[in-house]
């Protein structure tokens, strides 16, 4: 038993160490030598299992007349408290939205740390504004050029601010509009950085050095000590997103949780504003300068007919006996292209759709309408979230063609069908850039030649806009076959983009077998594709009007995860019902694909009520088993 302490002081400390969800805090006595010097917020080190480990005060409580045997801490490792209450008061919230331990959420707030560098650091004051405070402001800003975008920006950092970026690449775009004064004044934040530039960058952020924070989404955990403007650019991009691997947060959750502490106000910003936001700003949920009162007076002015992409539809090529990758019209323009030409290639889904090589039919659930999956070892159509299934058929049943598999072209393929047209004309450097293979060039790189990118999304980094004269979508039906609600969006946003991106007198041509798609008649109409997409999804209980997250569970077989995954879904409808609670669950399906990482995966969606989910999402956590991953607010609900 453990001797009697008396009138000890007790800190409970986080362990900054990845651990299981099922640890938080851990209690350690504050020597005598320590007990005026340890504070919350102070990093200290602490004995931990077999070796010495960093950790942060979070708690000091009186121990009086209670048996405990307890270990102390080894020393404090810097003086100041290095972590505001606020930061503390987030780095719960992740633990208990994303289902991780507080120790592994701690290893987001905390740079790389290194006992020697610590002690050359400057002590730091406690930061006077550390109180929480209360969301001021929730806005929205449209821009349609360059010109604008760095005038809303030159508005907002006026006052201390965090400039949220969803790659490196906008976030270097972002920079470059600021004047070189203000440069001087911003701090970058992003995944490449190196170990000494993170622990150089997080000192500088602590003491309060720089008044402009402009980062990727990893930047939200830095330790502020006051923060007027969040904002959050490019809100539609998906890589806002933190998605393979955990946790899974998406950055507008957290930035509108830190606006909250830091009593800040929150500014959303696009060119191409999101489904939800579009929802956001009718609502009046955001505010938005010169907003439109009702949906005929539109947010966006009708487009010039001469600035629209140029739709082919790819059914007439066929049967004019064109069975190329590229229609002639869009053959002729990238051979008599004289500067750039970016070939785009819309990335392949996971899931395996079914449509037909000649007339672009896609086989479509009757009732939800999206993509029907393949599901090989059943030889069945399955539609993954109405669960309904239909056999596999082998003819069109719009034209009697042979039914074959959407797989669209891959960049490879591309290339070769563009080195064909070229032939043995020596004009462009042709560059194929994937996720498969990096970048590719053509061996003739030459410098003094203009180029021909042929890519994913991955590439358009790459494209000098300004010099570039035709753009190409080759299989952009590609992205609208998979059946994830969110499709239709994404290829709405990649079209949107290169509107924003390209020079007037550029040519840009879409490809499809579908020309009639909403996509494709809402481009002289913008609020025709959020009115129709919006309406679909409030018919099936999409975001906006409620909140998704998904539970993901892999095993080494399949018949293992499948029958977990079915007593799981059990336990959780009847605690449900015990609980009275107002989330619908759906049943667990497979992902696509099934197997991912040596591992076959289910998933579970549960729809939380829109206006209260973060209560619901804590409690539904807490049901489920840490050996669950999970992920709120996605951005697929089949993808492993």
């Amino acid at each position: 038993r453990g001797r009697i302490v008396s009138m000890s002081t007790i800190a409970s400390i986080i362990p900054i160490i990845r651990m299981p969800r099922r640890f938080g805090v851990f209690d350690y006595k504050v020597p005598d030598e320590l007990q005026k010097k340890v504070s919350v917020g102070q990093l200290v080190i602490i004995p931990f299992r077999s070796k010495d480990v960093f950790g942060i005060v979070s708690d000091i409580h009186p121990l009086s007349n209670v048996e405990k045997d307890l270990k102390s801490i080894s020393k404090i490792a810097y003086e100041a408290p290095l972590f505001l209450e606020k930061q503390l008061a987030l780095m719960k919230l992740v633990s208990a939205w994303y289902g991780i331990s507080l120790p592994t959420a701690s290893l987001l707030f905390a740079p790389p740390l290194q006992k020697k560098k610590l002690i050359t650091q400057t002590p730091t004051a406690h930061d006077p504004y550390d109180k929480a405070g209360t969301q001021k402001k929730l806005q929205y800003h449209v821009y349609t050029n360059e010109y604008e975008h760095a005038a809303v920006l030159l508005k907002l950092i006026q006052e201390p601010c965090l400039i949220l970026l969803p790659t490196i690449h906008t976030l270097e775009s972002a920079f470059n509009l600021l004047s070189s004064g203000i440069q001087e004044q911003t701090l970058i934040w992003h995944s490449q950085l190196t170990t000494k530039q993170q622990f150089e960058r997080w000192w500088q952020v602590r003491n309060g050095q720089k008044r402009i924070i402009l980062g990727t989404r990893g930047s939200l955990f830095l330790p502020f000590l006051h923060l007027k403007n969040i904002i959050v650019d490019h809100e539609e991009d998906a890589n806002h997103k933190h998605f393979y691997q955990t946790p899974r947060f998406h950055a507008k959750d957290m930035a509108s949780e830190l606006a909250k502490l830091n009593g800040a106000s929150l500014h959303v910003m696009s060119a191409s504003p999101s489904v939800e936001s579009y929802a956001a700003i009718f609502s009046g949920k955001y505010k938005i300068k010169n907003a439109p009162t009702t949906r005929q007076e539109r947010l966006w002015q009708t487009q010039s007919t001469d600035r629209l992409p140029e739709i082919v539809d790819m059914r007439d090529e066929r049967r004019g006996k064109n069975f190329s990758l590229f229609s002639d019209a869009a053959a002729d323009a990238l051979l008599q292209t004289q500067e750039d030409a970016f070939v785009f290639i819309n990335r392949l889904g996971s899931a395996t759709s079914v449509g037909c090589q000649d007339c672009g039919h896609t086989m479509v659930c009757e009732t939800c309408e999206l993509p029907l999956v393949y599901h090989e070892i059943e030889r069945q159509l399955h539609c993954p979230y109405g669960h309904s299934t239909q056999p596999m058929i082998l003819t069109c049943p719009k034209c009697s063609s042979t039914i074959v598999r959407l797989r669209g072209a891959g960049t490879e393929l591309v290339e070769k069908e563009v080195r064909k047209i070229f032939g043995d004309k020596k004009t462009h450097e042709i560059i194929r850039i994937d996720s498969e293979v990096g970048l590719h060039k053509s061996s003739a790189n030459n410098e003094n030649l203009t180029r021909i990118i042929i890519g994913t999304e991955m590439a358009t980094s790459h494209v000098h806009w300004e010099k570039t004269q035709t753009i190409i979508f080759v299989d952009i039906d590609k992205q609208l076959a998979i059946p994830e609600y969110l499709s239709t969006e994404h290829v709405w946003h990649t079209i949107q983009t290169v509107q924003y991106h390209r020079k007037a007198d550029s040519q840009f041509f879409i490809q499809t077998f579908h020309s009639e798609h909403v996509v494709f008649r809402s481009l002289s109409e913008p609020d025709r594709f959020y009115r129709t997409d919006l309406n679909a999804r409030r018919s099936y209980g999409y975001p906006p009007y409620r909140y998704l997250v998904r539970y993901l569970l892999g095993r080494g077989t399949e018949s293992e995860v499948v029958r977990e995954a079915k007593i799981m879904y059990t336990t959780l409808q009847n605690s449900l019902t015990n609980e009275q609670k107002t989330i619908t669950l759906l049943p667990p399906i497979e992902t696509q694909p099934r197997a991912y990482r040596r591992q076959f995966w289910q998933v579970m969606v549960a729809k939380l009520s829109a206006e209260n989910w973060q209560e619901d999402l804590v409690w539904l956590n807490s049901q489920v088993p840490e050996n669950w991953k999970v992920d709120p607010n996605p951005i697929s609900l089949l993808q492993p």
